[in-house]
């Protein structure tokens, strides 16, 4: 390549961040599956109530629950996943997942939302590997 040339360079930088970007997608991806998956096989579903809302940067969120194990332990922490699309409100009764080997990790059980947070960084790895492509065939010649 000749990065003698503005555009060129800019449009070897713009595929380098999309695929940078699309990589990170898509490690969040598998991190947030494979715990999930570890969830959705050997947690325990019980029922709780949202005692409280956690919030972070930008306006992010998460859900604090309230339940007791099957043990009889009672638990109060905060959902394992951030609050995307699809979320509860305080004061809320829900079934949540929770690993028996760790009751801290834990989240609602929202039927097909309950996925909606690898479907988000998927979508990303997808848009973004498209978009790489895309400035790649495009580029400056």
């Amino acid at each position: 390549m000749d990065y003698s040339r503005p555009n060129t360079f800019k449009d070897f930088a713009g595929v380098l961040a999309a695929i940078v970007f699309a990589v990170a997608c898509l490690v969040a991806a598998f991190f947030h599956l494979k715990i999930l998956i570890d969830l959705n096989q050997r947690g325990i579903r019980v029922h709780a109530i949202v005692v409280g809302m956690e919030r972070g940067a930008r306006n992010s969120k998460w859900a604090v629950y309230h339940y007791t194990t099957n043990s009889g332990r009672e638990v109060t922490t905060r959902d394992t996943f951030q609050q995307y699309i699809r979320g509860v409100n305080r004061g809320e009764s829900v079934i949540v997942i929770y690993d028996r080997d760790d009751i801290k990790k834990v989240t609602a059980d929202l039927g097909i939302w309950t996925w909606q947070a690898p479907a988000i960084f998927l979508s990303g790895f997808v848009l973004l590997a498209i978009l790489a492509i895309l400035i790649w065939r495009h580029r400056s010649t």
